[in-house]
């Protein structure tokens, strides 16, 4: 019986296990499915370029009006200097409280996109998710918010949110999880700043909570984060706007593809909910804009911004203990530096002339290269490249002035690194006191080089001193943040302030190492210097022939080529243009059947075709009532309008009464912009009503987006941008 009893209790054990796990696992799955049902519906839409996102939109409206809600729709008619053939959606479901999480999924996608990567997976996770929480309430106020016109104007600039954003006001606490991965992700990146600001603390940390409760790998960009504290440091950013507006918000992109579509699925569902999980007691107030964050491989370390205030204060305390106990010697120290004070500006001037001049040799080079976007295919060659040209020359200048102008007591240079770091510190508390920990680890390493008294010891923790620095370097050029590596590599004042200002305490401390470390040959000196600039030469010149033999691009990384066919609509003068941020070579290619070359030197080059129609047709015809002239300009093409550019223009100011699309005047309203969505019917019409007396020029150009005959080229290594420009200016309306 025992054995029987025992048999039973396993079973009933075991089964209760199993189902108990049974539901969240069937669950799951669903939604996985629910999830890659809408992708597979979403991704026969492609492509989904702004203004051509009805279809997609129509199937939003359709699953929300399924489950039960009603779409608000916004659009982009009363948008003051823009205009789109598109909208935005909103849905939303009430929860318990009224906190509420505004889930953003932009509809649209740039040109040329393939369909792997246009945002399909991002719409059909929103839409698996919008029918779950119809059939149980959330915890928190969903809003789930459908951005068309979102990508085809660059990062930072989608017209979607700023449509959204135009009217809105958090009446209750609000975040925005912004769904921007655009295939189906391999790894979650979450983006946590931009315009100035960062995300909060604790929407920070409840997503990375969120994602610990799911299968999805993910990783914060630190020192990105940083940069976006700066405002002109770091890349523009899709929630910048939510962040400017005060709505925390925290971008969920994506990168690789992930192999199991189904568990990315699954994970991605569960995302929402687990975030949810961990806001059941609402949305905070607070914003903590100081803390930092580190990656480590079991997650991440964050340190408050309480925290960094006394980690700064200890540490300067600590050294100012040290100051009072040891008198005499910081006193000798501190004679040294008010001694030779103005040499600590001299020197740093010496050293932002020689960055300015490491500058002007980049930017020769680039020019004899004819590539001036060259340094974008290697970041890290060219900053290093600059770094090395000028430590340098400086050491050659020093050597120089060594014996002339310049301290020759040791002391003052340790002292000179310490009192540097302390100004760099305070500059950086001034701006935010998260910049401040750059430089806290040097000053201490610069502290400590001054209070061993071992060689060896010093040299370890001079080498030791650039650690965060370089770090944050590394970050900034492997990332790349292009903003960061340009201003840093040609900005000739504020780059090259910055960067002495950073290097100039290394230098200082180099220069104490070169006071003990003696010269092989008796009766020399300088060693350490010498043997710096010996090994900055030779590596200058290994990466200057690297860097004049760099070739960037392969048939997997290709060069882009812009291919512009021009058509002048009055005379129809027909040009073909090429145009790359590369030197061109020769370009083989093939236009209407016939095979042709061309060769130069240049990134452009331009030259006449024979004459043809221009495929966009453009008809006016005028009606006069009241002493008012209303025009209609009628506009057709047999390929398709991607864009158009309306100006009006008088002599004399005039007014516009009404037109069908928003307009902007200027020019003390001698002139008059009207703003056209991209993509716009075919045919559509432009309405006018000025003045009666009024005399007015309109200028029409519009683009294409295939050009009047078959083309291509023959390069491998060459991906192409096809446009068609065609203009007409009607004399007087």
């Amino acid at each position: 019986m025992s054995i029987k009893l025992a048999t039973v209790i396993c079973f009933i054990v075991t089964s209760s296990a199993l189902f108990s796990q049974s539901p969240r696992t069937d669950a799951g799955d669903a939604a996985g499915a629910r999830v890659l049902d809408h992708y597979t519906v979403v991704s026969e839409f492609y492509p989904r370029t702004e203004g051509r996102e009805s279809q997609t939109f129509e199937y939003i409206e359709r699953v929300s009006t399924d489950a039960g809600y009603t779409p608000i729709a916004y659009r982009f008619d009363d948008l003051a200097g823009v205009h789109a053939f598109s909208r935005v959606l909103e849905i939303e479901i009430p929860g318990v409280l009224r906190d509420r999480v505004i889930i953003a999924v932009p509809v649209d996608h740039e040109p040329g996109i393939p369909p792997e990567s246009d945002g399909s997976f991002a719409i059909a996770t929103a839409l698996a998710a919008l029918e779950r929480f119809s059939e149980s309430r959330p915890q928190l106020t969903l809003v789930f918010v459908f951005l068309g016109a979102e990508r085809a104007h660059g990062i930072g600039e989608g017209l979607g949110t700023r449509l959204y954003l135009d009217d809105f006001f958090a009446f209750d606490p609000t975040a925005v999880l912004y769904f921007g991965y655009r295939g189906v992700p391999e790894r979650i990146i979450l983006e946590t700043g931009g315009g100035g600001t960062v995300t909060p603390l604790w929407l920070l940390t409840r997503v990375s909570q969120a994602l610990d409760m799911t299968e999805l790998e993910y990783v914060f960009l630190g020192n990105r984060n940083q940069m976006h504290r700066t405002r002109f440091a770091a890349e523009p950013t899709w929630i910048a706007p939510y962040l400017e507006a005060g709505v925390p918000a925290i971008g969920v992109e994506g990168s690789g593809s992930a192999s199991d579509a189904v568990a990315a699925a699954r994970a991605l569902d569960g995302f929402i909910d687990a975030f949810l999980a961990h806001s059941v007691d609402g949305i905070p107030t607070a914003w903590d804009r100081h803390y930092l964050f580190f990656n480590r491989p079991e997650g991440f370390f964050v340190v408050p911004e309480p925290a960094v205030v006394v980690i700064l204060l200890v540490t300067l305390g600590l050294t100012l203990l040290y100051g009072v106990t040891f008198r005499r010697r910081v006193g000798r120290y501190a004679r040294s530096v008010v001694k030779n004070l103005i040499m600590i500006p001299v020197l740093f001037l010496i050293l932002f002339g020689l960055f300015a001049a490491a500058t002007a040799l980049i930017e020769l080079f680039l020019a004899l290269r004819g590539f001036p976007a060259l340094w974008r295919h290697a970041p890290y060659a060219f900053v290093v490249m600059k770094v090395v040209l000028a430590v340098v020359l400086f050491s050659m200048v020093f050597q120089t002035l060594k014996r002339k102008i310049l301290p020759r007591n040791s002391t003052f240079y340790s002292a000179g690194a310490i009192l540097f770091f302390l100004i760099n510190i305070a500059t950086m508390f001034l701006l935010s006191v998260s910049f401040t920990y750059f430089f806290l680890w040097a000053y201490v390493c610069a502290f400590l080089f001054s209070v061993v008294r071992r060689r060896r010891a010093k040299i370890l923790v001079f080498a030791l001193s650039p650690l965060w620095i370089l770090f944050a370097l590394h970050h900034a050029l492997s990332f790349p943040e292009f903003t960061v590596v340009e201003g840093l590599l040609l900005s000739r004042v504020a780059g090259n302030a910055l960067i002495a200002a950073i290097t100039l305490p290394f230098i200082f401390m180099l220069i104490r190492i070169d006071f003990f470390v003696r010269h092989p040959v008796s009766g020399r000196s300088a060693f350490t210097l010498k043997l710096t600039t010996g090994v900055g030469i030779a590596a200058a010149i290994l990466l200057g022939v690297y860097l004049f033999n760099l070739t960037p691009y392969t048939p997997d990384s290709p060069q882009v080529v812009s291919v512009r066919e021009t058509i002048d609509a009055r005379t129809n003068e027909r040009r073909l243009s090429f145009e790359s941020d590369a030197p061109l070579g020769r370009v083989d290619f093939r236009l209407g059947g016939e095979e042709r070359a061309v060769t130069t030197a240049g990134r452009a080059v331009e030259f006449e075709l024979e004459p043809r129609p221009s495929p966009v047709s453009i008809d006016v015809s005028t009606g006069t009532f009241l002493g008012r002239k209303r025009h209609t300009i009628a506009v057709e093409s047999v390929t398709g309008v991607r864009t158009v550019s309306v100006q009006l223009r008088s002599d004399n100011a005039f007014l516009i009464y009404d037109s069908n699309f928003p307009f902007t005047m200027s020019n003390g309203n001698t002139s008059a912009e009207i703003h056209i969505g991209n993509s716009p019917p075919n045919p559509f019409a432009i309405e006018v009503t000025v003045p009666g007396a009024s005399r007015i020029s309109v200028e029409i150009e519009t683009t294409t987006d295939r050009l009047t005959e078959e083309f291509s080229l023959s390069r491998d290594d060459v991906q192409t941008m096809l446009e068609v420009n065609s203009f007409k200016t009607i004399a007087e309306l």
